[in-house]
């Protein structure tokens, strides 16, 4: 109930809400090695700071990550919550 992805990542909800018969959207809620809450917003508004510091501790754990995150971008794997707001059309 956080909010925060755990074991499903924004790209499964992205294609999801693709997928599905609904209208919507994905906000970014909070961003890896970042405290607190940056939005919800999305990634072209957020400030420059947090995403760089967000992206470079993506980049410094990427060796370590699981192959199966090994195709994700890294801004993507930033992304350590997020909002999805869907609505029937």
């Amino acid at each position: 109930g956080a909010g925060r992805p755990n074991r499903v990542l924004l790209p499964a909800y992205r294609d999801w809400l693709a997928g599905s018969a609904l209208a919507g959207e994905l906000s970014i809620t909070r961003l890896v090695g970042v405290d607190g809450e940056v939005g919800p917003t999305t990634w072209e508004r957020l400030e420059p700071g947090p995403t760089e510091r967000a992206i470079r501790t993506v980049q410094n754990i990427r060796p370590d990550l699981a192959k199966a995150f090994a195709p994700l971008v890294d801004r993507d794997l930033a992304i350590a919550g997020c909002l999805l707001v869907a609505r029937k059309q």
